[in-house]
């Protein structure tokens, strides 16, 4: 049976900040709001005024922007930026229709049926095909997912982890028979922008039992799409000196001028080791992933329990379980885009054991990993490291 049922809630919610800087900029992952900067001759704007965004998204936007960029420009830049924030959520949103967008809306509604949806979505289509990994089809677990994070306490909380709660690891055990087998569901991307989602009549039955709907949905992923998307827009426009990142701590550096930023690394509650602070030059993508949180009220895809463990998204595409094979990791890189590196850390991070060996591979490709074993940093790639002792 469906844990969600009578309960069920959904969320939407995306912060995305583009930042635009002069000098070295320093990002700390964790509570969002630490990421905005009041320098003298920083502006911060939001979307657009009556930008038809659904209320239910809570999507907020920070645009700050060197002096020099006034007036027309600053208002062009802004136009820029509401037009491919608003074009960004409404590709990837599974509660309603958008006007003029064949988004993933359309597919889960479209069972059988051949699509030609957004380019920027059938590109994200084959991004995850071509990694291999199988998220994409959680959309069931991720509805049980968003009720546990929602949870105003421990016991309500417990009723929909499988760590838990028995109803809910029988229901995924039986709900992974059909998101693990393609015979069952598998999107078909058929080029020219055309997929069709296909279903088999045993899934489709065991859906409407249990009142599934939504079959596709990059949920907690989808920020690093976001970024790529907004970025490509941007950077298109000729606005490049300055990051984006999002409210995980996710960023995408857009500087090609050689200014130095700087990202801090955060130590876990507990740990032996000093956060690290990681110093780079733009252009850049990085993805941080780690298992606790700071701040609940902006991280959205976790909970945090009395004992101080918390669940978390690193949803396993194999068995429903949320899983983290180290405390943090981050991956980072000048070639590939946020997705890419996003898809590559959730094979390092969401699995019982890290494999640093892999890790390794990975920064030979030119994705870059960063990750504390045995309380000492590792890292592969060109950043410069320092250690602090200040907690994060």
């Amino acid at each position: 049976m469906n844990p969600n049922e009578e309960k069920t809630k959904t969320r939407n919610r995306l912060y995305i900040i583009i930042a635009i800087l002069t000098v070295v900029s320093a990002i700390a992952i964790g509570v969002l709001l630490h990421a905005l900067r009041t320098d003298p001759g920083w502006r911060e704007v939001t979307v657009s005024p009556g930008t038809p965004l659904s209320a239910a998204s809570s999507l907020r936007f920070y645009f700050q922007v060197q002096s020099q960029y006034g007036g027309k420009d600053f208002r062009s830049v802004t136009r820029t930026y509401t037009e491919a924030a608003v074009r960004a959520y409404a590709l990837f949103d599974t509660l309603a229709a958008h006007e003029g967008i064949t988004g993933l809306y359309a597919v889960n509604a479209a069972p059988g049926e051949t699509l030609k949806v957004e380019p920027e979505l059938y590109e994200a289509f084959r991004l995850m095909e071509e990694s291999s990994s199988r998220a994409l089809y959680l959309a069931p677990v991720y509805a049980v997912y968003d009720n546990l994070f929602l949870s105003s306490d421990d016991l309500l909380a417990k009723q929909y982890d499988p760590y838990y709660d028995p109803d809910t690891a029988a229901y995924f055990a039986e709900l992974l028979t059909f998101l693990k087998d393609p015979a069952h569901i598998r999107l078909e991307l058929l080029g020219d922008n055309k997929v069709v989602l296909h279903l088999s009549e045993a899934y489709r039955r065991f859906a409407a039992e249990n009142g599934i709907s939504v079959f596709l949905d990059f949920y907690w992923m989808k920020n690093a799409f976001f970024l790529d998307l907004i970025g490509d827009r941007i950077r298109a426009d000729g606005y490049t000196k300055g990051y984006l990142v999002s409210q995980e701590g996710w960023v995408l550096c857009l500087d090609d001028s050689g200014d130095g930023y700087d990202y801090k690394l955060p130590a876990s509650p507990g740990a032996a080791h000093a956060e690290a602070l990681m110093h780079y030059t733009g252009p850049a993508g990085i993805i941080c992933l780690k298992n606790y949180t700071a701040d609940t009220v902006y991280d959205d895809y976790y909970f945090a329990y009395s004992s101080d463990n918390f669940a978390t998204a690193y949803i396993d595409p194999a068995d429903g379980f949320y899983k983290s094979a180290v405390p943090e990791l981050l991956l980072y890189s000048d070639r590939a885009s946020c997705a890419q590196l996003l898809l590559a850390a959730c094979r390092l991070m969401i699995r019982e054991e890290f494999d640093a060996a892999e890790a390794k591979t990975l920064s030979e490709e030119g994705l870059y990993a960063v990750f504390y074993e045995k309380n000492s940093l590792c890292h592969y790639g060109p950043a410069v490291f320092t250690e602090s002792a200040v907690s994060p």
